[in-house]
């Protein structure tokens, strides 16, 4: 367990220290709405030369704060934004993920796919993480599930 604390803590020591080690080629400008369902967040990556649009996330949270979705998006200059990827997550009532919803853009049927990887975090009656597991769903097929 100590061996996983560490290496989370110098994992994200390292990715910190690496976005300062450049100059940022983006700037991202981020606005939010905060509603009666939760709070909606919007961040715009443009490219700090052109001022052209590069990318686009938006956040939604749910009004116990928990991030409900996630999805990316970037800029195409003959159509505009075009999805690219979403995550949709699930709690339990500890306020733990319980499922994390990962659906990719499919450019040919210009829509989310059919096809999204869940991954299952499993926990024991104290709230410690016993297990992920990982399951790819294809709801065209009437929900076939494939379990890895």
């Amino acid at each position: 367990m100590k061996a996983i604390v560490l290496t989370s803590v110098l994992t994200i020591l390292l990715s910190v220290s690496g976005l300062y080690a450049n100059e940022p080629q983006n700037t991202i400008l981020c606005n939010q709405e905060t509603s009666e369902f939760g709070l909606k967040k919007e961040c715009i990556s443009l490219d700090k030369a052109t001022s052209n649009p590069v990318g686009r996330t938006i956040y939604t949270y749910n009004t116990a704060g928990e991030l409900q979705e996630k999805v990316c998006y970037v800029w195409d200059r003959s159509i505009g934004w075009t999805g690219l990827q979403k995550y949709e997550y699930e709690y339990n009532e500890k306020g733990q993920v319980t499922n994390l919803i990962h659906t990719a853009w499919n450019p040919t049927l210009a829509s989310w796919s059919s096809k999204s990887q869940h991954i299952l975090h499993i926990y024991n009656a104290d709230g410690s993480l016993l297990a992920v597991k990982k399951v790819q769903v294809d709801n065209a097929k009437d929900g076939l599930v494939a379990i890895k």
